[in-house]
């Protein structure tokens, strides 16, 4: 069975469906992996939209109503991830019932087989849209801002995703700038009561990335935030990355040569 991972923030505009977008392609970009998208922000659905994939005849909103197979709303992206997206239409959003989330991610399980990774990208707060995200959900990784009142709102999404017994991955502090007036990751963790995973700061590629209407990843693949991105995704699936700079390598290169130590030395001065 696929792991089935909801993202997970207090408050919108703190940057959960370029997470989602970019973990998916990378996901399946450079690691291979048989990644589903599903974007479950209903009223304000973006994901579609942020991956570059518009104009969609069917969508997740005509599966919620029993219009539409899993399948029919499937669409594949250039970095080889798929995407059930949700409509922009306002008229497609009624005889929506969202509680039927877990069932169509389920479906999507049975007929979409080789999938290994579903990100559900969730609504934000704790709305019956979030809720029934987390609902449909093993896991969850919450994504916040470096302020306490967002904070604040994902350790209570946090106590949620607790009381439902899902698997939480920790925490993704998004936007920082590195002020001394943003809550450090020490306080962020106590807030919380979970790990912070990896801090992304804010970089104005992200927003070329949006006007280009491509995931970061696939817009600037060198970028200092593709680079953090990836190191969520690595974390995800508990792989171990190099992070330090070429120089630091190749001096650990070297060393292994040149490596003595003080005995070492007085041996071959008595030689």
């Amino acid at each position: 069975m696929p792991r089935v991972i909801s993202i997970v923030s207090g408050k919108g505009g703190v940057g959960k469906t370029t997470l989602v977008g970019n973990l998916g392609t990378i996901l399946s970009k450079k690691f291979d992996k048989k990644v589903l998208l599903i974007d479950a922000n209903i009223t304000t659905p973006h994901l579609g939209q942020y991956m570059g994939i518009d104009f969609c005849q069917t969508t997740l909103n005509d599966v919620l109503r029993g219009k539409a197979l899993v399948d029919e709303a499937l669409y594949e992206h250039e970095s080889g991830a798929r995407l059930i997206p949700a409509s922009i239409e306002l008229h497609d959003l009624k005889g929506i019932d969202i509680s039927k989330l877990k069932k169509v991610v389920a479906e999507a399980n049975k007929k979409i087989k080789d999938t290994e990774i579903v990100l559900i990208d969730s609504a934000p707060g704790l709305g019956r849209e979030a809720v029934a995200s987390l609902k449909a959900s093993k896991e969850v990784l919450f994504i916040t801002t470096p302020y306490a009142p967002i904070v604040i709102d994902v350790m209570k999404c946090a106590r949620i995703a607790e009381h439902l017994k899902l698997k939480p991955l920790g925490v993704v502090v998004n936007m920082s700038h590195g002020k001394g007036h943003e809550l450090n990751k020490q306080e962020i963790e106590a807030l919380v009561g979970l790990p912070v995973i990896s801090t992304i700061r804010h970089h104005k590629e992200v927003h070329h990335s949006l006007s280009a209407r491509k995931p970061l990843a696939l817009h600037s693949p060198r970028a200092q935030g593709t680079k953090e991105f990836q190191r969520v995704a690595e974390v995800l699936l508990g792989v171990e990355s190099d992070n330090r700079g070429m120089l630091a390598r190749l001096k650990e290169i070297f060393s292994r040569f040149y490596n003595t130590t003080p005995e070492d030395t007085k041996k071959m001065q008595a030689q």
